[in-house]
């Protein structure tokens, strides 16, 4: 990022003697200042600076599209790094060169020199995120692969507390070697989930998302963007990111806005001001905001504060522009109000703050009035009409619904106006007639409305008062109202009524409940819900032909049970996993009451799904495969972690190995590994539980140790070794195998 240097004309008068310049002295404390002291969230730090660093190096070796790498800290691997697939450095950027008897240091290796200073297409500017791992750690490793060579660094803190940096290793890349840079350190066992968090916040904004290594499952903190714009988003996170207000984002990397000291200097509007009460993403060019060296906050240099005003006034104006836009594309006040009350009720929760910001700062307009919700009309038009407000109630006991039609208006009193607040589900029913109303009819319909917002669906139904039928009043009455969209009470679908308020459909003799599913619908942050209630959602009735048999479940009512009598809860959890470990086919599983299946058994062969799954469980464990997965697990947990990272994750370096004890345990335990991948633990826990299936693996896991003790007894020098320090050298290890032999 290209840096902004300001300069100042400066006047010398009365100057008695020379001048000098101040000079900053590189000592331990110095370097701690830069390295340490200057984050208020180290790890955090380290995770943002490494990963702006990668994306920086793929832009300058126009590699954008391919993901650097992230190894997140795992209990049994406890090693963090970033590893990107740039150019690489050579030996002089990192180490320095002297030169005509000067020492001249190299980039990596200098704060405040950078190579990124003369380009707004990388993030990277100051040469101190580099340095980061520093405020952690007092020693780290870097690999470079430039030009046909790998190189291995050790970053460390010598005795006198100076970061300094020593060549380990240095080998020709292999084949399969990209050129790039891999920063690697080691993270305390209390750091683990520290590490996870913070590169959750860290990474919400990187795009394309680094390719995650050691916790594979990981992913940043959920965040969506309801509305957009050319430079603006509406935010709404997961609440663990602790994002309020508005934030601007340069480069992947989000820095919250202080609208304060924006408004001291440029005065906003109310449009822009309502902006900063929301969660709120601006997005500008990398350079165009000042940050501070730790990157954690922004700069308020005069050239920011004005970029920032800017951004939310353009932002600010096509929001209210597009907001205008769809008011005036309404052609009644009634659409007008029923669309302001979707603007206010929205499920995004922000874009209703925002809207309603806006609105309260200065009123949208419709057809020239402030827009509003209340329709207001002179209390004489309703001489010869009745408006009668129906609504939908809960009933007790969950008994349903219940209409409630006690509310009506008609002229007399002393009021003057009659208004009424339009709401969306709020529907208009004109009825020509002034008889009793049809209640089980308007019930039905408004039972068929979808919700709105979080609205039941009501209706105001216009009738006129006397017989005769006459519709004048009531069509000035729905004039007034702003002409609503209005169904005719004629048109509604008639309902048989009984004394329960329904009419039951005696079922065939054949029909079953067959499982569907529990309802699935979308959250507030767009991500499917399961709703994991028992109901008549959960079934479909269907013709069931009984003699060709099949599997079944019990049910008491729409409640599925276990063998027990219990209420099988995980059903759908435990069918979907069935099905993966090929346990169970595909098809339609049929509830049945006692009674039911009494009749089913004695026409087709019905097999309970849990004894079902069972059987074909204990045919396919016959050799105990099917916690192949458990055994792996507790298998690596009790190694040496060092060795699990070291020779087990990465035994493709031990190619040239012969025949020997390492071999002979390690290809085992591969081929142990490679087996639990069919079946994932996940899934078979799902259906032993259910199943009541119990299993013993420790005897099989107390083999393969008993097998590792003795390869390591075998091998004694391993316990001298320092895995991290031959990471990048292994010929000697090789050597030290082949002497002791097979």
């Amino acid at each position: 990022m290209i840096t902004h240097d300001t300069t100042t004309e400066v006047t010398r008068e009365g100057v008695a003697g020379g001048e000098s310049t101040f000079h900053i002295k590189a000592n331990a404390k110095a370097f701690n200042i830069l390295s340490a002291a200057l984050y208020t969230d180290r790890i955090k730090a380290i995770v943002r600076e490494l990963s702006t660093n990668a994306w920086d190096a793929h832009v300058m070796a126009n590699n954008v599209d391919t993901p650097f790498d992230i190894h997140l800290p795992t209990y049994l691997d406890q090693t963090f790094y970033v590893k990107d697939y740039g150019t690489g450095l050579s030996d002089v950027q990192i180490r320095g060169e002297t030169v005509d008897g000067v020492f001249v240091p190299g980039i990596y290796q200098t704060f405040f020199d950078s190579n990124k200073q003369s380009s707004n297409d990388v993030i990277g500017c100051l040469g101190l995120g580099s340095k980061s791992p520093f405020s952690y750690a007092s020693t780290f490793i870097v690999e470079s692969r430039y030009q046909g060579m790998k190189r291995t660094y050790n970053m460390f803190k010598n005795e006198h507390g100076l970061p300094s940096v020593a060549l380990m290793d240095e080998q020709p890349m292999a084949d399969d070697d990209r050129t790039g840079l891999t920063v690697m350190l080691s993270v305390k066992s209390a750091d683990i989930d520290k590490f996870t968090n913070a590169a959750k916040k860290a990474l919400m904004y990187f795009s394309p998302l680094p390719n995650f290594v050691g916790q594979t499952s990981f992913k940043p903190y959920d965040m969506r963007h309801t509305v957009t714009g050319s430079n603006w988003r509406i935010r709404e996170s997961e609440y663990y990111a602790y994002m309020s207000g508005p934030y601007v984002v340069q480069g992947f990397v989000a820095y919250p806005v202080d609208s304060n000291i924006i408004n001291e200097h440029q005065k906003l509007s109310g449009g822009a001001q309502a902006l900063c009460e929301v969660d709120l993403d601006l997005y500008v060019t990398i350079g165009d905001v000042e940050v501070a060296p730790s990157r954690e906050a922004l700069d308020y240099d005069a050239r920011t504060i004005v970029n920032l005003a800017c951004s939310l006034e353009q932002a600010a104006s096509e929001m209210r522009k597009s907001f205008q836009e769809a008011i005036d594309k309404c052609t009644t006040q009634w659409e007008a109000a029923v669309l302001l009350d979707t603007y206010q009720h929205s499920k995004s929760d922000m874009f209703s703050k925002v809207f309603t910001q806006m609105h309260k700062a200065e009123p949208f307009q419709f057809q020239g009035q402030d827009l509003t919700q209340t329709i207001r009309f002179n209390v004489d038009l309703l001489k010869n009409v009745q408006i009668v407000l129906a609504t939908l109630n809960s009933g007790r006991r969950g008994k349903g619904d219940k209409l409630d039609t006690s509310n009506s208006w008609q002229a007399g009193g002393f009021a003057k106006m009659y208004e009424f607040h339009v709401q969306g589900g709020l529907h208009v029913i004109t009825d020509s007639k002034s008889t009793r109303l049809k209640s089980p009819a308007i019930k039905a319909w408004l039972n068929s409305k979808p919700q709105v917002n979080t609205h039941k669906s009501r209706a105001l139904i216009v009738r006129p008062l006397d017989k005769s039928g006459n519709m004048d009043g009531v069509n000035a009455v729905i004039a007034a109202m702003g002409c609503p969209n209005v169904v005719t009470m004629d048109s509604i679908p008639q309902v048989a009524s009984s004394r329960s308020g329904y009419v039951s459909v005696k079922r065939d003799k054949q029909s079953r409940l067959v499982w569907q599913g529990f309802p699935v619908k979308e959250n507030r942050w767009g991500r499917e819900e399961t709703r994991q209630v028992f109901s008549r959602l959960t079934w479909q009735t269907e013709d069931v032909d009984l003699s060709e048999g099949g599997i079944y479940i019990d049910i008491e009512r729409f409640t599925a049970l276990r063998k027990d009598g219990s209420e099988f809860s995980t059903i759908d959890e435990f069918i979907k996993a069935a099905i993966a470990l090929e346990l169970l086919e595909p098809g339609d599983i049929v509830g049945m009451s006692k009674k039911e299946l009494e009749a089913a058994q004695k026409q087709g062969e019905w097999i309970n799904l849990i004894d079902e799954v069972t059987t074909n469980f204990e045919m396919a464990n016959e050799d105990g495969e099917m916690f192949n997965r458990d055994i792996v697990t507790n298998v690596k947990s009790a190694l040496n972690v060092s060795f699990v990272t070291n020779v087990i994750d990465r035994w493709s370096a031990f190619n040239t190995l012969g025949d020997c004890a390492l071999r002979t345990f390690v290809d085992k335990y591969k081929e142990l590994e490679s087996s639990a991948s069919e079946h994932p633990m996940s899934l078979v826990g799902q259906v032993i539980r259910v199943c009541g299936i119990k299993f013993d693996t420790v005897n099989e896991v107390d083999k393969h140790v008993n097998e590792y003790k003795e390869m390591w007894a075998k091998y004694p020098l391993f316990h001298m070794i320092d895995w991290s320090r031959t990471v990048g050298d292994r010929s000697a290890l090789i050597d030290y195998i082949h002497s002791v032999g097979c």
